[in-house]
């Protein structure tokens, strides 16, 4: 039994230690730029007088994001954690997004990536943007 003990522990420990969270920077920095028009008397102007732009959420892709394969999470009811299982060749990739923009930071994640797992600081509320705590992926 005492054997059966260490062998589940570092089972659980090497498991673990093959975890890697992912956090996204929290804002990035933006501009714009309009074309110019010469239709009669149109300005162009840019509104958002702050060019920073914090972190919305986390998308996992299968595959490039380009390819615009977005998965959606094996468990979309949950209110506290969202987690998608790697099923396919392609390997995940992650995506940042921001408010008020449609600029992304992506990243490829490891092709042994099996499962990964976003971790919200409280009850996941579309409402807010400031709930994602971490990206955990094994």
């Amino acid at each position: 039994m005492r054997n059966y003990f260490f062998v589940t522990l570092i089972f659980l420990l090497s498991s673990y230690s093959k975890a890697i969270e992912y956090k996204c920077p929290e804002t990035i920095e933006t501009t714009q730029k309009l074309s110019p028009r010469k239709e009669d008397g149109w300005q162009g102007m840019d509104a958002i007088l702050n060019k920073s732009k914090g972190l919305e959420s986390i998308k996992v892709y299968d595959g490039h994001p380009k390819e615009g394969a977005e998965l959606v999470p094996d468990n979309p009811e949950s209110l506290k954690e969202s987690h998608w299982t790697n099923q396919t060749e392609e390997g995940f990739w992650i995506a940042c997004t921001y408010t008020k923009t449609t600029l992304m930071m992506i990243r490829e994640l490891p092709k042994s990536t099996k499962k990964c797992t976003l971790k919200y600081l409280s009850q996941k509320n579309e409402s807010t943007t400031k709930n994602i705590d971490k990206l955990i992926c094994i």
